[in-house]
């Protein structure tokens, strides 16, 4: 289980709800903040949304909110709080949409 999440920490479960508990809590802190788009739209067309909010690009490093997109490898990477909030443990709606 360290290995999955990432870190050398021991995790120890006594029960079965404690074991479910923490391959939640793993699952969920290691979800990803990437995603592979299937097609490569222009940076100034992509829009991205998280449960029904339209998330703004990052304008600065380091990003403190908001996502980086990567045209030439199809990929969007959500970065700060906006990454947090894909990993509290609640379940969420990413989506993406080109402008016309």
């Amino acid at each position: 289980m360290a290995i999955a999440a990432g870190d050398d920490q021991y995790y120890q479960s006594d029960t079965i709800e404690e074991l479910i508990g923490t391959l939640y809590e793993i699952g969920t802190s290691s979800a990803p903040c990437k995603y592979y788009l299937d097609g490569t739209p222009e940076p100034d067309k992509l829009i991205v949304w998280l449960d029904n909010d339209q998330v703004p690009a990052c304008s600065a490093a380091p990003c403190a909110s908001g996502y980086t997109y990567q045209q030439a490898q199809a990929l969007v990477e959500f970065h700060g709080a906006t990454c947090e909030l894909l990993r509290n443990g609640e379940p969420h709606q990413v989506w993406f949409d080109e402008a016309e």
